[in-house]
Order: structure tokens, then C-alpha cells, then sequence
């Protein structure tokens, strides 16, 4: 995957594990091939009709902010307008897993901050150039903030609006998106609209046969770290079985993921914790005298398991 090349897979691992969302969306968004595709497949047609998407590259050096650095280092491309080639665009990516009402204040403080870091690396003056913020969104509800600054504040007279800077960011929400373009771009999308998913497991299936044609065995396993972080229901062990069953032949990969996992000390505990809740579950669904089947199905315990916590809650 070019761009992940000069890092281990330790050190993806615990900035996953430690910030899961923006680990793996900067990391994604490292390999330009998918950065350009995923422009060209999620960007209003307005839009790439009229930037060069092939002459995309990322930006990176543009920051003097210190603080601000880590949002967006890694997230900001620059390509040029197919009509004036002299004029460069910036396309900024800021990612978001909740709704955020104030997005367009937060957006705004990072471009100010990028046209003031151009300003101080600037020999000579010129003009600062136009930047697209494109909020990638992918919760589990609609998104329902205002894309412009200017529904922030409050009522303005049509006589103060000369006063008021305005500007609107684009939202790609994917949790109304289908899949699109490559299949590394289809799993990265997938994966984002993966991880607030109920019933997760039901779409283990197609997920697999995604993998399946990705040749970067890093690329996987960062996607499954990212899964087993952020989705309590994704479980690595019950995907070693699907794949086996389906004959998929990405068995040893999975478990390399996953024993990198148990290594951490992160997947015993949350497979506890799983097995905790079944189990609470599991007595609730016997105390109401539910049939053995329903509790079979809804928990994933098998017979002798869920007998074994009927006879204990005699005792």
C-alpha cells in the first residue's frame, strides 16, 4: 500500500488502538491512488469536472501549527483547475463519526490556519488558494448539521450580510452511499459504514469476499484492527470460521490480526466482556421462560451452555 510502506505494523496498531477512527482514516488516506479515486467516485460531478484529478498530491507542507497538525496532517491535497492550470485547488478532508453542530466553525479554524501557514512560507506575495473541505461521514444516522457558517449565527439583516463570512463544506454521508469504484476503495468504505453497524455480522459475508481480492496483507489487517476496535459485535474468531467455511483462504491473515489483538491484551477482554453480556442475556431469557431455540438464537449459546446457567441459577 504506497504510502504505509515506512511504518511497521506495530505502530499502526497502537494508533488504531488508541484513536481508532482517525488512525484509519489517515492511514487509508495515505495511499494517493485511493485518495484520487475516492474523489472521483464521491465528489459531486460540478466539482471533478472541473479540477485535474490526476495531478492530485498530497499537501504536507503547509502546517506551522503544532496543535492543529495532527487533525489534518496527511488529509490535504492539492491538484490545479482543468481551465487555468496556474491555479491551484485544495481538497481537505476532515473525517467525522458523530454529528458535530459547530463542523463548519471547527473547518474554518483549519483553513485559516492553512492560508495563514501559506502566507508565512510565501517568498513573495500571492493569492491564496480556494480549499474544499469534504466532511466523510459515517454514523449511524442521516446527517443532520448545517453545512454553512452562516446558519450558525444568529438572525442577520439583509444590510449586515456584507459583514458576515460565509462559506459551505461538502458532506459525503455514507451511510447513504453505496459501494463504489476498486475494491480497496469499496473495503475502505465499507469498513467506515461498518463500524456503528447493528447485526454487523450478517455482512461478514460480503466483506470477506472483498478481502479476498486485496493482495496487501497490511491493508487487511489494519481494516480488521480498525473493525474489532470500534464494532463490539465484529468477532475475529467467528470471521476465521465463515472464511474457512466459505473457502475465502484469508484464514491465516484474520488470525494474524487477530493474535496481534490477543497479544495487546484488547481482544481476551472484549471476547469476556461478549461472553459476560450473553450470559446476563441468556438468564434474563430464562427467567421469562423463554424457549431453549429463542435463547439459542438471540445469544449464540449452545445447549449445554445455556444449561449450565440454568442449573447455576438454581443453586
Amino acid at each position: 500500500m504506497p504510502g504505509l510502506e515506512k511504518f511497521d505494523l506495530d505502530k499502526i496498531k497502537r494508533q488504531i488502538l488508541a484513536r481508532p477512527h482517525d488512525a484509519y482514516f489517515k492511514y487509508s488516506l495515505q495511499d494517493l491512488e485511493l485518495a484520487k479515486e475516492f474523489i472521483q467516485c464521491y465528489l459531486p460531478d460540478y466539482i471533478k469536472n472541473q479540477i485535474d484529478v490526476n495531478a492530485v498530491i498530497p499537501e504536507k507542507d503547509s502546517f506551522i501549527d503544532e496543535k492543529l497538525k495532527e487533525h489534518y496532517a496527511d488529509m490535504l491535497f492539492k491538484t490545479r483547475l482543468k481551465i487555468n492550470e496556474e491555479c491551484h485547488i485544495y481538497c481537505f478532508f476532515e473525517h467525522k463519526s458523530r454529528q458535530y453542530r459547530n463542523t463548519a466553525l471547527q473547518l474554518l479554524e483549519y483553513m485559516l490556519s492553512i492560508w495563514k501557514a501559506k502566507c508565512q512560507s510565501q517568498k513573495k506575495q500571492q493569492k491564496l488558494p480556494i480549499i474544499i473541505p469534504i466532511v466523510i461521514y459515517h454514523g449511524n444516522q442521516a446527517w443532520s448539521a448545517s453545512t454553512k457558517l452562516s446558519e450558525l449565527l444568529s438572525f442577520i439583516p439583509n444590510s449586515f450580510e456584507e459583514f458576515v463570512p460565509d462559506y459551505r463544506y461538502l458532506i459525503c454521508d455514507l451511510s447513504t452511499e453505496k459501494l463504489k469504484g476498486s475494491t480497496k476503495l469499496k473495503l475502505f468504505v465499507m469498513a467506515l459504514k461498518l463500524a456503528y453497524k447493528r447485526d454487523m455480522m450478517n455482512e461478514v459475508e460480503k466483506f470477506l469476499m472483498l478481502i479476498k481480492d486485496i493482495s496487501d496483507d497490511i491493508i487487511i489487517i489494519m481494516t480488521l484492527w480498525y473493525l474489532a476496535c470500534v464494532n463490539v459485535e465484529f468477532d475475529l474468531r467467528k470471521l476465521v470460521e465463515i472464511d474457512r467455511k466459505l473457502r475465502i483462504g484469508r484464514g491465516e491473515v484474520i488470525m494474524t490480526a487477530a493474535q496481534k489483538l490477543i497479544e495487546e491484551g484488547r481482544m481476551e477482554g472484549r471476547m469476556e466482556g461478549r461472553m459476560e453480556e450473553r450470559i446476563k442475556i441468556a438468564m434474563n431469557m430464562l427467567k421469562a421462560e423463554l424457549s431453549m431455540d429463542i435463547i439459542q438464537r438471540t445469544t449464540g449459546l449452545s445447549k449445554e451452555e445455556i444449561k449450565r446457567i440454568k442449573s447455576q441459577m438454581k443453586t
